[in-house]
Parts: C-alpha cells; structure tokens; sequence
C-alpha cells in the first residue's frame, strides 16, 4: 500500500514515484532481493487472477511479435485519476500502430466492458475505422477479473 497517494491518480505523488525520483540507490542485497522476486513471479506464472495461471493461446498470426493494449471503460477511476480520455487512448492506439507495423496489436477488453457491456475506449465500435485499416488488430479476451499477465 502506498501510504501517500494512489497509483492512478496523476495529480498527486506517490511513494513509488518520490523513490523513483529521488538519488536514492538500491543496496547490493536490496538489488538481489529484487531479481529473486521477480523471478519467482515469473517462474510461478504468478497473475492477479486465478484464471490466468495457465495461459490459452495468444490471438494473432504466428511468429509475430505481439503488444498489449489494455482497454478501459469511459467511467473506470484509473481513466480519469491518470488525466486519461478519449484522445489519449487514440493517441496510444496511433503511435503503436507507426512505431510497430509489424506486431501484432492485442487488445485486452476491461472485464467491466465484458461483464457489463459499458462503453471502452478501444472497443470494436470505437476503432472500426482501424480495423478495416489494420488487419493485425486482435482482441484478447480471457474470463478473468482484471488484465494483469505475465506472458
């Protein structure tokens, strides 16, 4: 828990970003710590949902490389607390695409749009225009609560 602020709120900073900012260096041994934790999150398949442990097949064409786009509902608090909206997911959507015509774009529905059909940012709706376009735009979606993966 950050005891100063909230990750998706840009208007204040949080804990994470004062260290981040500061000269604060890691340790030798805070350094080893961090790559054995990490490492175990990776060696563990460890994901904020249950659902995702054993993870089904990537949507796309073989071989490619593949990025992620997570999708977020008009209303979600991470959209608004992040100074986000509509312009800044198109922009998202704008630069991926130029800067990487030859991945695979994934995009990951809130579970918010799945469960309750509210309206996202990146649903097929709102990026029709790109999908006649790009032919490597796939939607990703999974049966899960929430879109954090380790892949």
């Amino acid at each position: 828990m950050d005891d100063v602020g909230h990750y998706y709120e840009a208007n204040k900073i949080t804990r994470l970003q004062q260290l981040l900012n500061s000269n604060q260096e890691l340790t030798s041994v805070q350094k080893e710590y961090a790559a054995y934790c990490m490492q175990r999150i990776v060696n563990n398949r460890i994901s904020f949902s249950e659902y995702t442990k054993d993870l089904m097949e990537l949507p796309g064409r073989i071989g490619c490389p593949k990025l992620l786009l997570i999708d977020e509902c008009y209303d979600d608090p991470v959209v608004a607390g992040g100074r986000g909206g509509k312009e800044q997911f198109k922009q998202m959507l704008d630069d991926v695409l130029n800067k990487y015509p030859e991945y695979d774009l994934l995009i990951k529905p809130s579970s918010d749009f799945i469960q309750n059909k509210q309206k996202s940012h990146l649903s097929q709706w709102a990026i029709a225009s790109y999908l006649n376009k790009y032919p490597n735009i796939f939607y990703w979606i999974i049966p899960s609560m929430f879109m954090i993966y380790l892949i």
